[in-house]
């Protein structure tokens, strides 16, 4: 009987595990990033209705938020606020130590993820708990409620995991993890490639605040403090007593006296890691994507329907406008004027990129103004199909439907040219 499987036992892992007790956890015991004491320190949770969601179906009243001042340090001076974009690019290439950047469709990756920030972008929102007492509540709520095997997958197929003792396991739906490069070099189903992933260590350390005051530069009390210059080995110092107490967590691209080495910590997003059928990949390492955060992982675990809610808000707001009637030529008219305007917002779809041939400047790539024309598109596609009654049920269905004679016809030809 095919199971429903999910690889790992690191942060990401537990959170879908506590909302998706049917899965099968298949992970080694320990060997998470998340029970290194340091990297359990770095992980800050964005402040969200999401995460908020969260701490009240674990069992914990939503704690106070926290704000983590955003400061840099040059020229023997420390300066609040979000460094400059000149000071951005130091750091970066600091993190980067001596490896060339990756191309990238859009810019660089920013120093503090987005939804961190608060609107003045100078802080960092957060709350005021401690990630070592999640992490441990967590596991106290899957100790022994959820099916966990203690073992490492060496093969996986379109259709089963294969364990170190041999054991094979049927699934009908794989949520992986692990990251991203473990999950592909022991894939073997029909879309295995050769894929390259741009990663590069952390160094991280802790230091009591007065050893710190003693024989480094003065920063606030709290703060996330950036050091672009070469001088120090480290690129980031965080300082929250509410959090750490009276230690500075110390991160840096290069080792360092009592630093803890974490591999492949910092990663440049892969545009190719896109997983097979029937598998989900799901955290910052398993997407491969530096702009995932732990709150992202808590929001696509805990939404179970969210196709469904998407189908329901559009369709209600619609109502505003439009009656779902079985008149013929209502409906119609209706989607005559979805459709010119979905035409429109295609064509303001391709604004967005550089494909005047005769253009006499070029359009800069901004991804969230693709990402808001995009949706344009699909609300009126959306749209469309709630005045002709299709439902969640209807999309699926034909989805898979023409998934598969579409590739029943791809196969057919392809062993027509073989001929």
């Amino acid at each position: 009987m095919a199971r429903k499987i999910l690889l790992g036992d690191g942060i990401s892992a537990k959170i879908f595990s506590f909302y998706n007790p049917e899965y099968l956890r298949i992970a080694p015991e320990r060997e998470a990033q998340i029970d290194v004491d340091e990297f359990q320190l770095s992980i800050l949770l964005v402040r969200s209705e999401a995460v908020d969601n969260f701490f009240t179906d674990v069992g914990l009243p939503i704690p106070d938020e926290l704000s983590v001042p955003i400061g840099y340090y040059i020229n023997q001076l420390y300066h609040s606020g979000n460094p400059p974009v000149d000071v951005r690019a130091m750091v970066m290439d600091k993190k980067l130590s001596g490896m060339d950047r990756p191309l990238s469709l859009f810019k660089t990756e920013e120093l503090v993820a987005e939804p961190y920030l608060t609107r003045s972008k100078d802080a960092m929102s957060t709350y005021q708990l401690k990630t070592p007492v999640l992490v441990q509540l967590l596991s106290d709520i899957l100790r022994g409620k959820r099916d966990f095997v203690h073992d490492r997958v060496v093969h996986i197929t379109d259709r089963s995991v294969t364990l170190s003792n041999g054991t094979e396991i049927e699934y009908s739906h794989l949520v992986s993890t692990i990251p991203a490069y473990i999950f592909w070099k022991v894939y073997e189903g029909r879309f295995a490639e050769q894929k390259v992933f741009h990663s590069f260590p952390m160094y991280v350390a802790r230091m009591k605040r007065h050893i710190w005051d003693s024989a480094y530069p003065a920063i606030p009390d709290r703060v996330m403090c950036y050091f672009p210059e070469r001088q120090f080995p480290f690129d980031r110092v965080r300082a929250v007593p509410e959090l750490q107490g009276d230690e500075l967590l110390i991160e840096s691209p290069v080792s360092f006296d009592g630093s803890k080495e974490l591999k492949g910590a910092r990663i440049i997003r892969s545009y190719a890691n896109i997983p097979p059928p029937r598998v989900m990949f799901l955290g910052r390492y398993a997407q491969w994507n530096p702009d995932v955060v732990v709150a992202d992982v808590i929001r696509r675990s805990a939404d179970k329907y969210s196709t469904e809610d998407i189908w329901s808000d559009q369709k209600a707001f619609n109502k505003r406008f439009v009656a779902y009637t079985p008149d013929a030529q209502y409906v119609q008219g209706v989607v005559k004027n979805y459709v010119l305007h979905m035409i429109s917002e295609i064509n303001s779809l391709l604004n967005t990129i550089n494909w005047k041939i005769d253009a006499t400047e070029q359009v800069k790539m901004e991804r969230e103004k693709i990402l808001e024309e995009w949706i344009d598109v699909f609300k009126f596609w959306l749209s469309i199909g709630h005045m002709f009654g299709f439902d969640v049920g209807d999309f699926e269905r034909m989805y898979w439907d023409k998934s598969r004679r579409i590739e029943d016809k791809f196969s057919a030809q392809e062993r027509k040219d073989d001929v």
